[in-house]
């Protein structure tokens, strides 16, 4: 036999609950007053009916102690299997055990089944409900375990029946195993990793306020360095188009651009149709073999004869070869008028 699941109309203080079973073990976890003992109950009394229905007040009488709460429908259904067959059972609840309505359905028919009554429990499992309550179901507040007159005939059948022992082999492992897997002492445990998970969590959560802090001071940070930086790119165009277009700022050795505008002006001021470099080099050998005006006049042979000679390249220098070369050619048209 095995539980598929069970829906509850209005048993107790629980009211329109399904609940599915799952194959391996079913645990039921909720906070005391929830309604756990009242759902075990239910079940029982969905195979085996009410416990004290002669009894007048609510503590020994079921009946009226599982009545619903908020009123309504006074009951609910179980679907079940037994080896092929799956069944789904409604039970109806009155004031009193004649005005019980008891339904059996073939679940995957929909049609209604004569395999089991009223009695279903004690046809399924075979003992009535007291040997039912100290072998299979627990409440939490009965105990016994004092041996039934059906318990006896079922351990007296042992000897003609062993299908029971391996039965009870495999249970007690299944139970060990569950033990195991959720044991807290062990690494591996469930409620260890959910306690070291719970741990995480809790410390995320005291982090989460000065995180929350930063965040927000950034953001209002935000827009102050985003008009820095557009003010900064400003200043980068703004430098840029100040520049003149080659004076070698920026691009190249410093003062390449003077240097060459110096040495044109210098072949323009001799009238040379060589270039103004070659011209400047020939004054500056001129200027470094510190010649006078008159000695640079009278020398008979051509600038482009003479020995070459090192001079050293300045602004300064550059400017006083050029009016070097102005003295002179002033010099030769004076000559030439006289």
């Amino acid at each position: 036999m095995k539980l598929i699941s069970c829906h509850i109309e209005n048993f107790g203080k629980l009211k329109d609950l399904t609940y599915y079973f799952e194959d391996d073990l079913n645990v039921l976890f909720a906070e005391n007053g929830w309604g756990k003992s009242t759902f075990a109950a239910f079940l029982r009394v969905m195979f085996y009916g009410f416990d004290g229905e002669n009894r007048r007040n609510e503590d020994g009488n079921e009946r009226l102690r599982y009545r619903p709460w908020g009123g309504g429908v006074y009951g609910g259904s179980v679907t079940w299997s037994n080896g092929s067959k799956t069944y789904r059972m409604l039970r109806t609840f009155g004031a009193r055990k004649k005005d019980d309505i008891f339904s059996l359905f073939d679940s995957e028919t929909g049609l209604p089944s004569g395999d089991y009554t009223e009695r279903t429990g004690e046809e399924l499992f075979g003992i009535d409900k007291d040997s039912f309550c100290r072998t299979v179901f627990w409440s939490q507040s009965d105990h016994e375990t004092s041996a039934t007159t059906s318990i006896q005939a079922k351990i007296g059948d042992l000897s003609a029946q062993q299908d029971d022992l391996p039965a009870y082999d495999a249970a007690v492992k299944r139970l060990r195993k569950e033990m195991d897997r959720l044991r807290p002492d062990r690494a591996s445990g469930l409620i260890r990793k959910k306690e070291e998970r719970l741990a995480v969590l809790e410390s995320d959560a005291a982090r989460l306020p000065a995180l929350t802090a930063q965040l927000e001071e950034h953001s209002a940070r935000e827009p102050e360095l985003t008009a820095q930086l557009e003010d900064i790119r400003l200043q980068k165009q703004q430098y840029a188009l100040s520049v003149p277009e080659g004076s070698g700022i920026g691009s190249g050795p410093p003062n390449r651009g003077w240097t060459r505008s110096v040495k044109t002006a210098a072949g323009q001021c001799f009238g040379d149709r060589r270039s103004g470099n070659s011209t400047l080099r020939s004054a500056g050998n001129c200027a470094g073999r510190s010649r006078t005006r008159s000695a640079c006049r009278k020398s008979s042979a051509p600038l482009s004869a003479r020995p070459p000679q090192r001079a050293f390249w300045s602004p300064f220098s550059s400017l006083c070869c050029i009016l070097q070369a102005h003295c002179l050619r002033r010099s030769s048209q004076y000559r030439s008028w006289s």
